[in-house]
């Protein structure tokens, strides 16, 4: 029997070159995992049958390819996150008179929803614009829709209260039939669109950019390359937040950043220097 790795190797390559699907920006660990996982839905117990349906299976490759979409996330994930953002950040974005927004890799949209609930009780969502991007078009097209279960609201709740919610998260949905749909008011100042942080470019300025929990999955190089793109798409002094397992701190890329807050992976654009120079 062949090596694992050159088993692995032949999925991405297969992927890569029939279907356009680059894997390889993704970590050797999260493939195998991830193709693992697809084995024991299939019943299969060697990569090597794996890669002879893809040759000839396009909807299995589509379903692959999905397996690498991450799409985990919850409304006011990490509490500490969004407290940080509503008493530390808020109080910068309000010296601009628009705001732009990237949540990218947003998933079905927890998160997006989340920020807009904070804008608007600072006050700052009728000035602002969030665009939502995610390469998944089946979450996007969740996102977009906004519906999730009773269950998963009732677990949002109590992170809204402790992310400093100054109402009721019940204020921003409508309940039916087992299932919430966020507000409109939260919606028409969300652009849900696919975008590829790994490959597509950045499409305008922004003051602030939430990418979280999803460059874990990346190669080192390709994390260089989105936060690259991150800092080429931010205002000067505008802010890049991460997830709780990630940091810029062992990329070249760290030099255009300041840790804004440590704990809570909060980054400025600029160094110390040149921050403090325009206080």
């Amino acid at each position: 029997m062949r090596d694992e790795c050159a088993k692995m190797a032949l999925v991405k390559q297969i992927l890569t070159e029939k279907y356009g699907f680059d894997c390889h920006a993704y970590s050797d660990d999260f493939i195998s995992r991830r193709v693992r996982k697809r084995l024991d839905a299939m019943a299969l117990t060697d990569t090597d049958h794996l890669s002879s349906q893809l040759l000839i299976n396009e909807e299995l490759a589509v379903e692959v390819m999905q397996d690498f979409q991450v799409s985990v996330t919850r409304m006011f994930r990490n509490t500490k996150f969004f407290l940080a953002l509503r008493k530390d950040i808020i109080p910068v974005l309000r010296t601009y008179p628009y705001l732009r927004i990237w949540v990218a890799g947003c998933a079905t949209g927890e998160e997006v929803y989340s920020l807009a609930i904070i804008l608007h009780e600072e006050g700052l969502l009728k000035q602002s614009q969030i665009y939502a991007t995610d390469i998944s078009r089946k979450a996007l097209d969740t996102a977009r829709e906004g519906v999730y279960s009773n269950e998963k609201i009732r677990q949002y709740s109590s992170a809204y209260q402790k992310a400093g919610g100054k109402a009721s998260l019940a204020d921003y949905y409508t309940s039916s039939y087992g299932s919430v749909m966020m507000a409109s008011l939260l919606k028409e100042k969300i652009v849900f669109a696919s975008h590829n942080m790994i490959s597509d470019a950045s499409f305008n300025t922004m003051q602030l950019i939430l990418c979280r929990n999803t460059l874990i999955y990346f190669t080192a190089e390709t994390q260089q390359q989105v936060i690259q793109n991150f800092s080429q798409s931010l205002c000067n002094d505008g802010f890049l937040g991460l997830g709780r397992s990630e940091t810029l701190m062992h990329l070249p890329v760290k030099k255009d950043f300041t840790n804004f807050k440590k704990e809570v992976k909060l980054y400025r654009k600029g160094s110390e220097e040149i921050l403090r120079a325009g206080e």
